[in-house]
């Protein structure tokens, strides 16, 4: 009977503690709302370079400039659909490709369909379609997870994509004792105009491993080609464990990042390796979710991976036989993900990105200890970099090959959440100046997938962008930018 008579006070107390979070997020959003009403929605990603402009020529004597541009590909509620997630890039012959989830409505399980915008390359300048393409749909069901991908010895573009049960609820899934989906698999060989009727690979991938699966999630984001030729598409999947001591997750599983292999050119695939049980070292268990690969050196590949407790940063794992096997996943303290306080899940999708480094890489305050780091490839990593919520849409820069990273440089201060990152550069035009990239980000003022927004940056971006981050934290600590 004691107990009851406190429910009141402790039903005060937690309304009182709601309140204040409401009202200090709400303070946050129109704070920066206020630095961004005045800019168009092209010019968004870029609201508070005048803002730092000027605060360092006073503060240091010198303004920073980035050379970034951007556009918004899709909106909520337009072209027939509620919203878009889980945007996914490639580019090949001046032409880039941003696929989508259409869904019809906003729930991770309803309809959906897999669409499409096309982006032409022309020098420096790119014009993007006006209205999507559907590229792939079956009435009433769920198209999920499009993870694009370009075999370049064959100039073709192939997309993979999950094939569920509309309704059927993360939960639904994981209570079940075996996958209930198909992973299809579509192909155009001319950028995208046309497309292949799908290939079934879900035989050869999923009904191939060893526990059998519960549940599988391609990407999201864009696979790869290594430079061997072989096709690597990373995912993630769920199965149960059985008489064992490893601490699980939803109905007595584990997670587990993963990659599915082509030797030849996509025609037929099989399970690679995945990412194996491990602790932290406060005995939590790391379940390493969506994830993104990347080639290092020495045919090593690094998937890097979604975590789903609130008290872990990201997680990568290392290959060295080409994604054949991975050993065990290590926290990336660097690597913040937001707790996603009252979701499902902790963490969020984020996306890798290997190139070639610079040949004038010491512009880059990079320091080389030996000739065979000059072939490690740079990495660019983005994701939301906040601790608690899904904000701050930043891009990060590693030069030794996923050791360590680089502070963020945060490209958007609102609500963001997935995002994928494509390079661009072509050295046989005239007016080539360098790599290129571009990120697609779903982002928003309040909601984190009002739209799904598109911006080009360089390399130097990446250098200013990570000074004026700090800058504008330096700044708004002293109160000089409210």
């Amino acid at each position: 009977m004691n107990s009851i008579k406190f429910i009141p006070i402790l039903i005060v107390v937690i309304s009182t503690t709601l309140l204040i979070s409401i009202a200090i997020w709400t303070s946050f959003i129109s704070s920066v709302v206020e630095e961004t009403n005045e800019n168009s929605a092209d010019e968004s990603v870029v609201y508070n370079l005048n803002i730092i402009q000027n605060a360092t020529t006073s503060v240091k004597g010198e303004g920073i400039q980035l050379t970034t541009t951007s556009h918004d590909l899709f909106h909520e509620n337009s072209e027939g659909f509620a919203v878009y997630r889980l945007p996914a890039i490639v580019y090949h012959q001046q032409t880039f490709l941003v696929f989508c989830e259409g869904r019809k409505g906003t729930a991770d399980s309803s309809i959906s369909q897999i669409v499409m915008k096309r982006g032409h390359l022309n020098g420096t300048k790119i014009s993007w379609d006006q209205t999507l393409t559907v590229v792939a749909k079956i009435n009433g069901t769920r198209l999920a997870n499009p993870v694009p991908f370009v075999d370049k010895d064959t100039n073709t573009i192939f997309v993979a994509y999950n094939v569920l049960t509309a309704g059927i609820t993360e939960p639904m899934f994981l209570a079940q004792d075996h996958y209930n989906q198909s992973i299809l698999l579509i192909k155009s060989q001319d950028l995208g105009v046309t497309w292949s009727e799908p290939h079934n690979i879900t035989d050869e991938t999923l009904g191939r491993m060893h526990p059998v699966p519960i549940f599988y999630a391609p990407g999201p984001g864009h696979a790869i080609q290594m430079k061997s030729g072989r096709l690597v598409m990373q995912g993630n999947y769920y199965y149960r464990e059985i008489n064992s001591t490893h601490k699980t997750y939803k109905s007595n599983t584990t997670d587990h990042g993963v990659v599915f292999v082509s030797d030849n050119h996509g025609q037929n695939w099989r399970p690679g390796g995945f990412v194996p049980y491990a602790e932290d070292n406060k005995g939590h268990a790391i379940d390493t979710s969506e994830s993104s690969v990347v080639e290092l050196a020495n045919n090593t590949l690094c998937i890097n991976s979604r975590t789903l407790s609130k008290s872990q940063p990201r997680a990568q794992a290392l290959s060295t036989d080409g994604g054949d096997s991975f050993g065990s996943p290590v926290l990336v303290k660097e690597l913040t993900e937001p707790e996603n306080i009252g979701d499902v899940a902790s963490g969020c999708e984020g996306s890798t990105l290997g190139f070639t480094a610079p040949k004038n890489w010491t512009k880059y305050g990079q320091v080389k200890s030996s000739a065979s780091d000059k072939e490690q490839p740079w990495v660019l990593f983005s994701n939301p970099a906040d601790p608690f919520i899904r904000i701050f849409m930043s891009i990060r820069l590693s030069t030794d090959g996923c050791q360590t990273w680089s502070k963020p440089w945060t490209i958007w201060d609102l609500a963001s959440g997935y995002s994928d990152l494509v390079q661009y550069d072509d050295a046989n035009n005239k007016d080539y100046q360098g790599p290129r990239f571009g990120i697609v980000y779903e982002n928003g003022y309040i909601d984190t997938v009002s739209t799904v927004s598109f911006m080009t940056f360089t390399l130097d971006d990446v250098r200013n962008g990570v000074k004026a981050t700090k800058l504008r934290a330096e700044l708004k600590q002293n109160q000089i930018v409210s």
